[in-house]
């Protein structure tokens, strides 16, 4: 009944929402493209409206009182002229962005077969330029190389206006590798072209184009009275250099200068396109329709969910489950989906004496976890799931087939698992005789002494180790989602067996976590650190460890929270020392575990560099404790292996060492385990030996205001110098054979990504050159958008933190004027030796650097990280 009732309601409100969205189309149907409104005077000529700026007399509100670059003449009333220089354009069609015109002279036409190379003489200038829409078609080329086999496709009408040409040599401006952005059609005659024929393509669905030659407008920067209206923008122009325009943001309509028309509201009336004041009284009119439709659906759903959610809340009695018993238990298709043992029921309720209380080991976010032992005497502990739906048990089913099949010595073995109970799934797994690293932290056992500290050490680094294996190791990762003291086991060595899997994917809502001052994402790296928290402190109110321990160990009050039974003032100072490591480490874990800036892969390296230090081998605690697996042991014949090379140094042993330590198994060894080579280990993106600056270098913990960046260029250098992302090593791009140099040291910021897969630049002032490779510590200030062959490659102006002649510098405005000046002139420069054009726009604060900066965090945490594991 209750699927039938889910999927009534969901067809209810999906023909709801489908008539809402029809109706919408319906209306919007009769929209092809924003009207193109006209100016003041209604100027028209022929058959041609005259859009703002254009205008045929200077009363029709012209942009600027300094300029007639828009003024156009009007001949016999029928044919529409653009004067530019000395040259007169006939205009054929308005756009948005620009025109298309014909070609200069009395009587040219762009229809003929042909137009010499040098026929159309345009000059860009501060208001026009050629666009990069245009696709060429090139005659009596001597060298095709130029010929591109990508605007085939597209339909370039004949000089009747029916069928289409198919020009032997096609060429789209908007390539860039022989034509760019200002240069003249005369460009293609080193290629053996005499003649050229010109298109402009439409941006339909269908790649239509028009002969002639497309013009881009817009308005110099620097015009004090070139500024938008309200509801508008400014949009850099794409190929008049420092240009700008106006647009009207979604939902209003016209030229978006405030002295033009502006913007207004466009609404449909008629099924026609209105605006203004034609659309006041229809949009009153249908806004108290909406108000009333509103309120009567939005009172429907309510009244819906609310009855659906009373149905699903209804008490269900165990006998219910008796009658689908059957139905569930002999399903061919979940006995297929449970590979491992199927336990019955009645087996497990007997084993843990009807899920009694006093046998919980641990609430799980899927559900509790109880002790048991089966008739045969095997110990064993079952985790009762929750599920909602069939979808949700076939998850569980396909998640426990998946952790039935990774054998490891730190993962508790996974028995089976009971399906017995409709969508209550139960998962078993072995439990060893030593119970959980919870019982053993708040002496539930006896007897009550509690952990000492090297075995608190060695389950730590224990548990980080197999929670890297799955991530690293296993293709596609596990992913624990719930781990706790309750679910780490210990055998009767103390080893770590860990249980409980969060095998029911958690909701977005459900992945975050908020302790009063501290909130932050749930993952793995987050719970590990809560449980080192716990490892420290023995405190058994997880609720209150984050806040408390946190605000404890930042104040330096660590030995207020340390577990009295570890008696901290009596351990030894390798053991204070460790102690305070490991705190680090989960602080560090709790703030930069969640967006990705720390891997558990990075948790497990630094615990087992502490575990394998003299505190714990030798020194300080003796013999006693067993050592933690080294991270080369848990990745056993893994890709982490692979990557080190076996000639290194640090891993040979001899022959006779390996002999030594058979015959005596149990003396401890005279000298500490060598340490794993950590700029290997670090390097996890690549199999080599270095460590590569974008991805092995740490951000830093300030960021993004204060962060470490990588100098590529030194300041003062011809030489432009940048990061080779394969190999990690600076290499010489290119040299400035110019006067131009580099005003300051430049490089990227590491652990960033921007939209062009490139790290993010920052340029750093500051009063030393530093060396490429070298990195430094840089204070956000500033930041300089730039378009590069119409591309956005934005940059961040920073200072060196620790530079006293620039540190106290806070935001990019209090900078000196010719600094910036300086600053700008360069990048405009130095593209200028490639023939390249870039766009620099005015300097942003240091707000919107920073945001930016967060920005390209998160891109690296969600597009680079995850791949960096193989």
């Amino acid at each position: 009944m209750f699927p039938w009732l889910l999927t009534f309601f969901i067809l209810l409100l999906r023909l709801i929402a489908d008539f809402a969205i029809s109706h919408s189309l319906h209306e919007r149907q009769f929209i092809a493209e924003p009207a193109l409104v006209l100016n003041e005077c209604n100027d028209t000529c022929g058959e041609l409206k005259i859009p703002f700026p254009f205008h045929l007399n200077t009363s029709c509100g012209v942009v600027a009182s300094n300029t007639n670059a828009f003024q156009l003449t009007c001949v016999n009333s029928t044919t529409l002229f653009l004067n530019i220089a000395s040259q007169k354009y006939r205009v054929v069609e308005f756009y948005s962005d620009g025109l298309l015109v014909n070609f200069p002279g009395p009587g040219s036409s762009s229809c003929r077969q042909y137009n010499d190379l040098n026929s159309f003489g345009f000059e860009e200038n501060d208001n026009y330029a050629v666009s990069s829409e245009n696709v060429l078609g090139l005659y009596d080329c001597e060298d095709s190389s130029l010929c591109k086999a990508e605007c085939e496709a597209i339909d370039l009408p004949g000089c009747d206006g029916s069928g289409t040409t198919s020009p032997a040599c096609c060429y789209p401006l908007s390539d860039h590798s022989v034509w760019r952005l200002g240069d003249k059609f005369s460009v293609f005659s080193k290629f053996g072209c005499r003649g050229f024929s010109s298109w402009v393509v439409l941006r339909t669905s269908t790649n239509s184009a028009k002969r002639g030659v497309k013009l881009e407008w817009a308005i110099p920067k620097n015009l004090s009275n070139a500024v938008c209206a309200a509801n508008a923008y400014i949009a850099n122009a794409t190929a008049v250099k420092a240009g700008v325009r106006c647009l009207c943001q979604d939902g209003f309509v016209g030229d978006g200068f405030a002295k033009g028309k502006g913007c207004l509201i466009s609404c449909i009336k008629d099924r026609k396109e209105v605006y203004g004041n034609e659309c006041i009284n229809k949009r009153h009119g249908d806004k108290k329709l909406v108000i009333i439709g509103g309120v009567l659906s939005s009172g429907f759903i309510v009244a819906s969910f609310i009855a659906l959610f009373c149905l699903l809340k209804r008490p269900v009695k165990l006998d219910s489950f008796d009658t689908n018993k059957s139905h569930f238990h002999d399903s061919v298709s979940f006995r297929k989906a449970c590979t491992t043992r199927l336990f019955a029921y009645h087996e497990l309720e007997e084993a843990t004496k009807g899920f009694e209380e006093a046998r919980k080991l641990v609430d799980g976010a899927n559900g509790p976890m109880y002790a048991g032992v089966l008739a045969d005497g095997s110990h064993i502990a079952v985790h009762k799931i929750q599920c909602e739906n069939e979808r949700d048990l076939m998850q569980v089913l396909s998640q426990i087939e998946v952790l039935s099949a990774v054998l490891h010595r730190n993962m508790a073995r996974l028995l089976g698992c009971c399906i017995d109970l409709a969508y209550m799934p139960l998962v078993v797994y072995e439990y060893p005789s030593n119970g959980t690293l919870e019982e053993h932290l708040h002496q539930k056992r006896e007897p009550k002494t509690g952990l000492e500290w090297p075995k608190r050490l060695n389950i730590a680094a224990e548990t980080a180790n197999i929670l890297s294996f799955l991530h690293y190791e296993i293709s596609p990762p596990i992913f624990h989602r719930d781990i706790k003291p309750g679910s780490i086991f210990l055998d009767e060595n103390f080893s770590v067996k860990i249980a409980g899997f969060g095998v029911l994917f958690p909701t977005p809502r459900d992945t975050q976590k908020s302790h009063e001052n501290f909130k932050f994402q749930k993952n793995d790296v987050c719970d590990l650190g809560i449980v080192l928290l716990q490892i420290i402190a023995g405190s058994n109110k997880l609720e209150l460890v984050p806040n408390v321990a946190l605000q404890k160990i930042r104040t330096g009050k660590l030995e207020e929270i340390v577990d009295p039974f570890l008696y901290y003032h009596e351990e030894p100072s390798c053991g204070r020392e460790q102690i305070e490591i490991v705190a680090d480490l989960a602080t560090r874990c709790l703030l930069f575990g969640g967006d990705g800036k720390l891997g558990m892969v990075d948790v497990a390296r630094e615990l087992g560099h502490i575990t394998r230090s003299d505190g714990v081998d030798g020194g300080g605690y003796g013999g006693g404790s067993k050592r933690v697996p080294a991270l080369e042991e848990t990745f056993s014949n893994s890709s982490l292996l692979q990557m080190i090379s076996i000639d290194s140094p640090i891993f040979e042993m001899s022959d006779e060492a390996n002999h030594e330590v058979e015959e005596k198994p149990y003396q401890h060894p005279q000298r500490s385990v060598p340490r794993l080579n950590e700029r290997i280990l670090s390097s996890l993106s690549r199999r080599s030996v270095a460590a590569h600056p974008w991805h092995d270098l740490e951000i830093g913990p300030e960021a993004p205001h204060i962060f470490n960046c990588v100098v590529e260029i030194t300041k003062g250098s011809k030489v432009k110098y940048e990061l080779d992302k394969k190999t990690g090593l600076i290499k010489v791009d290119r040299i400035l054979y110019s006067s131009v140099v580099y005003p300051h040291n430049y490089g990227f910021i590491p652990r960033t990504l921007c939209e062009d897969n490139d790290p993010l630049d920052v340029l750093i002032l500051m009063q030393e050159p530093v060396l490429p490779g070298c990195f430094l510590r840089a204070k956000a200030i500033g930041l300089m958008p730039m378009i590069d062959q119409g591309e956005k490659d934005d940059k961040i102006i920073a200072v060196c933190a620790d530079d006293p002649e620039y540190k106290h510098y806070n935001d990019i405005k209090e900078l000196a004027p010719h600094r910036l000046s300086e600053i700008r002139r360069f990048f405009e420069d130095y593209k200028k030796n490639e023939n390249k054009e870039v766009a620099v726009n005015d300097f942003l604060p240091s707000t919107t650097a920073t945001e930016a900066i967060q920005y390209s965090m998160d891109l690296y945490a969600e597009y680079i990280l995850h791949t960096l594991r193989r």
